[in-house]
């Protein structure tokens, strides 16, 4: 018997619901099911963590997304937690990026444990992020205010030296502030940076939104040599290939790497930041989250990321540089 757990994060947005509510007593018991709480304010947050609980969900745990300490020590007990059983998914839908970074890295020192780790997600519907619903007032199309600190993602903490100069590569989301205090803070040499091909928003317009974005931090700063990286705001897999046709080298640069797009972005970074030791994962925790961040949902994508994560490098003789 094939026997599943499943890693969740409560959230104010209806699609938190979405993969336990259609996974519960079909796919996965709920003794296997683990929700953090990550401490949002608010009504809506409450109201669906008792959806969990009226659901039969036990394990939900409340952290304080402000300390790395929290949530890696949370992330660490669900994943011992996990392995007692064969296939583990983890719906990052509603996840903060943070201690999803965090889940993958444990997830790739543990893997003899599971035959196979899927990750969940639901997409925002056509006018649901808060930057693209035409019903809301202007001041409030924003999806987070303020930046308490950037710091490196337990388990992504790349090869630097003094010596070298940084290269930092952006895959632009939504979101200016939050990137330009990463730019202030890592001072980069050199500034890698774009929004998702057009072709391959997963939500009508955010593609217009976040080219915006990038065309808002290029007037900002002053870096003599700004690139660009063709991603795919919809595949795992194309993230990854885009990374690795950069020919990122370790030895020559400090190599900083921050996935603001979507979470399936940052899933593809996150894997290819595992597979190159060499790079430095990093995350702007915003002081503020806007409740009206996303109305609704939209499509259900489920990723079997067995092989990628596999692959990866997080013992000490298995780092390489390319």
């Amino acid at each position: 018997m094939n026997v599943k757990s499943l890693i969740a994060s409560a959230s104010f947005e209806e699609r938190s619901l979405y993969w336990i509510e259609n996974l519960i007593n079909i796919e996965i018991e709920p003794k296997n099911i683990y929700v953090a709480n990550v401490n949002e304010i608010g009504k809506e947050p409450q109201n669906n963590i008792n959806s969990f609980s009226q659901l039969g969900v036990k394990s939900i745990v409340s952290i304080d997304r402000f300390s790395s300490s929290e949530l890696w020590s949370w992330a660490i007990d669900v994943v011992d937690q996990a392995c007692s059983t064969q296939e583990l998914l983890i719906d990052v839908t509603c996840m903060h990026r943070e201690l999803l970074g965090m889940l993958l890295f444990i997830v790739s020192t543990k893997m003899e444990f599971f035959d196979k780790i899927s990750v969940l997600y639901v997409s925002s519907p056509e006018g649901g992020y808060a930057t693209l619903n035409d019903e809301l007032l202007e001041t409030d199309r924003w999806l987070s205010k303020g930046v308490q600190c950037v710091r490196t993602i337990v388990g992504y903490p790349g090869s630097f030296q003094s010596e070298k100069g940084c290269h930092l590569i952006v895959l632009a989301g939504h979101e200016t502030e939050r990137v330009l205090k990463i730019i202030e803070d890592t001072e980069p040499r050199r500034l890698t940076i774009s929004g998702e091909l057009a072709n391959s928003s997963i939500v009508p317009g955010a593609s217009k939104i976040s080219q915006e974005v990038v065309n808002e931090l290029k007037s900002k700063i002053q870096i003599p040599e700004i690139q660009t990286i063709p991603f795919s705001s919809s595949s795992i897999d194309s993230v990854f290939l885009s990374l690795a046709e950069q020919k990122l080298d370790g030895l020559k640069e400090n190599i900083v790497l921050a996935a603001m797009n979507t979470k399936l972005v940052f899933v593809g970074a996150a894997l290819f930041a595992l597979s190159n030791r060499s790079i430095r994962l990093i995350y702007a925790v915003p002081r503020e989250y806007n409740p009206l961040y996303c109305k609704g949902q939209g499509k259900a994508y489920r990723h079997d990321i067995t092989k990628m994560i596999d692959n990866t490098k997080t013992y000490i003789d298995q780092w390489v540089y390319h």
